[in-house]
């Protein structure tokens, strides 16, 4: 586990961070560099310090836990990065994990080997259509 001051030490760009806390859900994050992450928070997908996104809660780099290749390092970023602004019913994914996943993986789709479990399925993390990109018509 990294603690949320060591985790930009060991964080690279286009890592998912899950950081988890008792009694709570995770939450994931994209790590896009300079300290910063993008994720998805109350219903909006926000650019945020590392640290703040962390809220204290301890967090792991969570990259492996999915059978799917990644896509680039550049290619998480710029997708995590294309979605910052995109709030309500601009949104397609229903959890954190959910959008961290499609960042890093492109999958549109999320069975629940890329969701983590049915329930996370059953909570709304199917999606069909992704915010569309800024300056798209």
């Amino acid at each position: 586990m990294l603690s949320p001051l060591h985790g930009p030490a060991v964080c690279k760009p286009g890592d998912l961070v899950e950081f988890v806390c008792q009694a709570q859900y995770p939450h994931w994050v994209v790590y896009v560099g300079d300290f910063q992450v993008v994720h998805l928070h109350r219903l909006e997908v926000v650019n945020s310090f590392l640290t703040d996104a962390s809220q204290g809660r301890r967090g792991r780099i969570a990259n492996q836990l999915y059978r799917y290749k990644p896509l680039s390092p550049a290619a998480v970023v710029r997708n995590a990065l294309e979605q910052v602004g995109c709030k309500d019913r601009d949104l397609s994914w229903r959890n954190s994990e959910c959008f961290a996943a499609w960042c890093r993986y492109g999958k549109r789709e999320a069975p629940d080997d890329i969701c983590g479990t049915p329930q996370a399925v059953e909570a709304g993390c199917l999606h069909a259509l992704a915010c569309p990109k800024r300056g798209a018509s």
